[in-house]
């Protein structure tokens, strides 16, 4: 739930870091639904103890790239930071995350994406 709306992916590669890839429809564009895409990597470490499962804050940045159509393409930068919950004994998770993000191509300028949602771990 935010922008983008779809389907995200984050994949572990130690304790301390991980890579996240996000495609979906996004709002804001003139033709609706534009599609977008965010790549990042991003470092988490535990912050807050809780009594069941695990509170994750993160902070991170990537590329950023959406398209509503051929010849509106943005291009940009993200700036990240989140907060993921891991519910005790589960493999589902609970995210929120704010991402300013610096769009270099086509309306440069600097929008706030945001994020809202759950993820299974295989």
């Amino acid at each position: 739930m935010g922008d983008t709306t779809g389907v995200s992916f984050k994949y572990y590669i130690n304790r301390h870091m991980a890579f996240d890839l996000a495609a979906g429809l996004a709002s804001g564009y003139d033709v609706f639904p534009g599609i977008s895409t965010h790549a990042d990597i991003m470092w988490t470490d535990e912050m807050v103890k809780v009594p069941e499962g695990a509170l994750l804050f993160y902070f991170g940045g990537g590329a950023f790239w959406a398209q509503d159509t051929f010849s509106r393409v943005e291009t940009g930068f993200r700036a990240l930071t989140g907060a993921e919950y891991f519910f005790h004994n589960s493999k589902w998770g609970a995210f929120v995350e704010l991402a300013p993000t610096l769009i270099v191509t086509h309306s440069p300028g600097i929008n706030l994406h945001g994020a809202i949602g759950a993820r299974y771990y295989f």
